[in-house]
C-alpha cells in the first residue's frame, strides 16, 4: 500500500537523497526508473566517503528498467535553476527528512529557523516544477522540535496547499535505510518515531 502514490508512468523527482536507498526501493517496487530523476546534495566523492553502500544502490537503480537521471551537488533551494532541471515539471517531487545540517541544539530557535529557511527555498523552487496536478511529498517527524518547523504553514506561504498528512513507516519501503548524513556518524541511522508524509499541491488545486 505504501507505493500506491506512484506508478511507472509518473514523473518523479527525488530530492536530497543520501545513500539512494529510498529511490532504490521505489524503483525496485515499480520495476522501472524510466521517469525518475534522483538528486543528491552531496558530490559523488562525498557520497563515497559518507555511505559505503551508495554506489551499490546507484547500480541497483540502473538494474531495474530504464536508467533514471541521477544528479549530484543539487541544492534543494535552487532546483528550478539547475541546468539539467530548469523548465522540467514532475508529477511528484519527494523530499524525505529535509535537514539544514547539524549546526547546534535542534530545539533552539536559531537552528529551527535554519531548517525553515531550507524548506522555504525548497517549496519556492517546487512550485514552478510541479505539473498541473502534481504533488510535493515531504516526510518528517511529528514530534518537537521538528513539529515547530510548521511545515504546512511554510508550504502555504509559498503557494502550496496541504491535502493529506499520511503516516510514514520506513518498513513499508524494503531496502530503505535512513542516514544522518553528516559528521563522523553520517552513515548511521537516526531514530524516526512517529512520522508524517505531508502531501501538497498547488494552492489553486486545493478544494
Amino acid at each position: 500500500m505504501a507505493h500506491l502514490d506512484y506508478n511507472p508512468n509518473s514523473t518523479m523527482l527525488f530530492v536530497g537523497e543520501g545513500n539512494f536507498s529510498y529511490s532504490m526501493s521505489i524503483c525496485i517496487t515499480l520495476r522501472s526508473g524510466a521517469n525518475m530523476t534522483v538528486t543528491s546534495y552531496d558530490t559523488i566523492k562525498d557520497l563515497q566517503q559518507k555511505y559505503p553502500d551508495a554506489l551499490t544502490n546507484l547500480r541497483l537503480l540502473t538494474d531495474y528498467g530504464a536508467t533514471p537521471t541521477v544528479l549530484h551537488g543539487v541544492d534543494a533551494r535552487k532546483m528550478s535553476e539547475h541546468p539539467r532541471l530548469r523548465g522540467r515539471t514532475y508529477d511528484f517531487i519527494i523530499y524525505n527528512f529535509p535537514h539544514a545540517g547539524f549546526i547546534g541544539d535542534e530545539s533552539t530557535q536559531a537552528v529551527i529557523n535554519k531548517h525553515r529557511e531550507l524548506l522555504r527555498g525548497f517549496f519556492l523552487s517546487v512550485v514552478p516544477m510541479l505539473s498541473p496536478e502534481g504533488q510535493c511529498h515531504v516526510t518528517h517527524k511529528r514530534k518537537a522540535p521538528f513539529s515547530l518547523w510548521h511545515i504546512p504553514k511554510l508550504a502555504s506561504e509559498c503557494g502550496l496547499g496541504l491535502i493529506e498528512c499520511a503516516d510514514f513507516n520506513a518498513g513499508d519501503y524494503p531496502g530503505y535505510d535512513n542516514k544522518r548524513g553528516e559528521g563522523e556518524r553520517a552513515d548511521k541511522r537516526f531514530p524516526l518515531g512517529s512520522c508524517c508524509k505531508y502531501k501538497f499541491v498547488k494552492e489553486i488545486n486545493v478544494n
